[in-house]
């Protein structure tokens, strides 16, 4: 299977007023194959969301080089195409929402790709479905939560039906309940084949993903499939990263000779596994 998207000995660094600018992000190699749920974490200043930007073709490597689908992001025949397969959520939605209502901020897209009329209003109708937004339809944009404007932002992605989506701390401006249905939002589309690219600071959400990604001072530091990580999760701590709640207290058990498993999946395996305990005593 050929990756969706390609890192290959990528550098950058932003074009400044001084003689030897920083590299924000070092010889990153990596690859994403279709259909994954990734998670890119790391702290404020860590390349992460510069990498996002390089990986729908807003930002071109300063060395290496980008491939989606086989495309080199540097090809100006190609970037049009690029940016279909590769959609983007961004961390304030109000900076994707243009039009006076809910169904029209969703049309938009699709006009400028000259969908017919007729294909549009199945396609908005199911892209209000997939973020929960029926009956919101003739809204106005200003009149909805924060949760719900980031909900619209996704519809207007989601309705031009890209391959890959990355959500660049999509949740951080959000509540406890506005983020739960974001992270959902994304687990059901992965479930409908899109690939997934979530980038946060969140360690706890990074965790949701099949495999995650950390950055730190740009550079990818691991690469690793979440539910090999649980005993190796403590290290987050070198990259300036807080160490999920039930990770924390997975590790203090252990270290006092509870004898739990050696990798923990998730945090329902982890209570499963201290009530099993528990019941024996």
């Amino acid at each position: 299977m050929e990756p969706i998207i390609q890192f290959e000995h990528v550098w950058f660094r932003y074009q400044v007023d001084e003689p030897d600018p920083p590299w924000v992000l070092k010889d990153i190699r990596l690859n994403i194959d279709p259909g994954e749920y990734v998670s890119i974490v790391g702290n404020n200043g860590s390349g992460k969301s510069t990498l996002a930007r390089l990986a729908n073709g807003l930002l071109l490597p300063t060395k290496g080089r980008v491939m989606i689908s086989g495309m080199e992001t540097s090809s100006e025949q190609d970037i049009w195409q690029i940016r279909r397969t590769v959609g983007m959520v961004f961390q304030n939605p109000e900076n994707q929402i243009v039009a006076t209502s809910v169904e029209d901020d969703i049309a938009f897209g699709l006009e400028n790709i000259g969908v017919p009329p007729l294909q549009m209003e199945e396609k908005i109708k199911n892209a209000v479905k997939a973020v929960g937004l029926e009956g919101f339809e003739h809204h106005e944009p200003h009149t909805l939560s924060g949760g719900q404007k980031q909900r619209l932002a996704i519809a207007g992605v989601i309705v031009l039906e890209p391959d890959v989506i990355i959500f660049d701390e999509s949740t951080s401006m959000l509540d406890p309940v506005g983020r739960k249905t974001i992270l959902e939002i994304m687990q059901s589309l992965n479930r409908r084949g899109k690939t997934i690219i979530h980038i946060t600071h969140s360690a706890e959400e990074a965790f949701m993903a099949d495999r995650m990604i950390v950055m730190h001072q740009g550079e990818c530091k691991l690469d690793e499939a979440t539910g090999r990580l649980y005993q190796e999760a403590m290290r987050l701590k070198e990259w300036e990263l807080d160490v999920p709640l039930e990770i924390e207290l997975w590790d203090r058990l252990r270290q006092k000779g509870w004898p739990l498993p050696d990798k923990i999946i998730n945090k329902e395996e982890l209570v499963s596994e201290i009530w099993r305990l528990l019941s024996r005593t």
